[in-house]
């Protein structure tokens, strides 16, 4: 009677074992799905656009339409292209969830009219990774500290 009860155990604590391993999977499948989900989104709505800068390190630009740094992102190619206050800009891009890694970023280097925004300080964001957001129309650029430092706005 002894052996039959511990064996009965046994089975009980080896089909519980199995089921809390198949939930785990199933769990760390859902999030994996959600979390490539997040990124096809996020991905989709940043690429093949045009962004016009609105605010840098959380000022609002007054620049006109043709001074306003723009950038657009090239689904297809992975590059970045476009310009900053009067030089332009380029080169290539990796998406990683919500975090974007430029690589390769060239300027050209003609001299700028004094304008609201020092060119040089808007290309140092395409030095480092940086995390982005996009809420409706706008993309958000923010530094590891998840502080904004650009909002650009579809054009």
């Amino acid at each position: 009677m002894k052996k039959i009860l511990i064996l009965l155990v046994i089975a009980s604590l080896t089909l519980f074992s199995c089921k809390t391993n198949e939930e785990k999977v199933s769990q760390t499948n859902s999030i994996n799905k959600t979390e490539k989900n997040t990124e096809s989104s996020s991905k989709n709505q940043l690429e093949n656009k045009q962004w016009m800068l609105t605010h840098f390190n959380e000022k609002k630009l007054e620049l006109s339409l043709t001074d306003t740094p723009q950038m657009s992102f090239d689904a297809n190619s992975k590059k970045i292209e476009g310009k900053g206050i009067c030089n332009n800009f380029f080169g290539t891009y990796a998406i990683n969830t919500n975090e974007i890694e430029f690589k390769g970023v060239g300027v050209t280097r003609m001299m700028c009219p004094p304008s609201g925004l020092e060119e040089h300080k808007f290309f140092q964001i395409f030095d480092n990774k940086i995390k982005f957001e996009i809420k409706g129309n706008e993309l958000y650029f923010k530094n590891s500290d998840r502080k904004e430092i650009a909002r650009f706005s579809k054009k």
